[in-house]
């Protein structure tokens, strides 16, 4: 087993087990099944959204800790390139590829929050996509 592998396998697996907040901090789901609507915590609408904002901002939590893995990865690959321009070319690729996705993902949670601002009414528990009024 070559140093190289050994030392990408284990920064993956570090990255892949690492604590990330929003998935250890609570559960997804937000309500309690045992209680009748109207209630606190009860199973109504505001919990479905509440879930449903928990289980988004976890995915977007994840694509960011992937994004991170990725360019660690590149910029180790490219540390043992050794100057080959094939490597080098497919690294920087890579890079950019990653760039561009993370730019995907930060325009899409704005065009989303600018359409849920735009059509949600004053009195919707929903006003912006990271905030929950209920």
């Amino acid at each position: 087993m070559s140093f190289k592998f050994l030392f990408l396998t284990i920064t993956l697996l570090a990255l892949v087990f690492s604590p990330m907040p929003g998935l250890a901090a609570e559960g997804w789901v937000q309500c309690d099944p045992t209680k009748t609507i109207g209630q606190a915590d009860s199973c109504d609408l505001c919990a479905l959204l509440a879930t449903v904002q928990t289980i988004i901002n976890s995915l977007i939590e994840l694509a960011f800790v992937a994004a991170v893995g990725l360019i660690i990865y590149n910029g180790v690959m490219f540390y043992f390139s050794e100057g080959n321009p094939g490597k080098v070319q497919a690294i920087l690729q890579n890079l950019m590829n990653v760039a561009i996705g993370i730019a995907i993902i930060i325009a899409a949670w704005m065009i989303i929050n600018t359409l849920i601002r735009f059509f949600a009414g004053s009195s919707s528990p929903l006003q912006f996509w990271n905030t929950l009024n209920c």
